[in-house]
């Protein structure tokens, strides 16, 4: 095995961790937040997924399974991610940015930018704080 082989073995490896261990479970928040963009990004992934899985290991029930659970929810979380970031406006952007912000200060790491190409990884999250926020009224005194 070359070297190439090797780190594409890892970085498969490091993508199908973080899968089964971070994104799994955000795909229902996600889907709670952007339900459009999820069904019409996932159902597409997961059906070429299924394809691919088929085609690599025919009819092993587990083996063709195998890249849906490793690969779909990391690559729909982050295509919707994606999606959500290009379609927000700015007022939405700033606001999470501003929620992010106050976050990145308090815990002592480097806030993201509004000029920057691609979400940061919270963004969605951040985007539900906003709007969440927005919906609080304090209670009467």
């Amino acid at each position: 095995m070359g070297i190439a082989e090797v780190f594409a073995v890892l970085a498969l490896i490091h993508v199908t961790f973080l899968s089964f261990t971070r994104d799994l479970w955000a795909i229902g928040f996600v889907f709670e937040q952007r339900p459009k963009p999820t069904r019409w990004l996932g159902i597409p992934l997961a059906i070429l997924l299924i394809v691919v899985g088929v085609s690599l290991f025919g009819t092993n029930l587990h083996a063709v399974f195998f890249p849906l659970v490793a690969l779909g929810p990391w690559l729909t979380i982050h295509l919707v991610r994606l999606f959500a970031w290009w379609r927000d406006d700015g007022e939405t952007k700033r606001a999470a940015l501003e929620v992010r912000t106050v976050e990145a200060l308090r815990i002592g790491n480097r806030a993201p930018t509004l000029d920057q190409r691609f979400p940061w990884r919270d963004y969605l999250f951040d985007v539900a704080r906003v709007r969440q926020q927005a919906l609080y009224e304090p209670p009467p005194i």
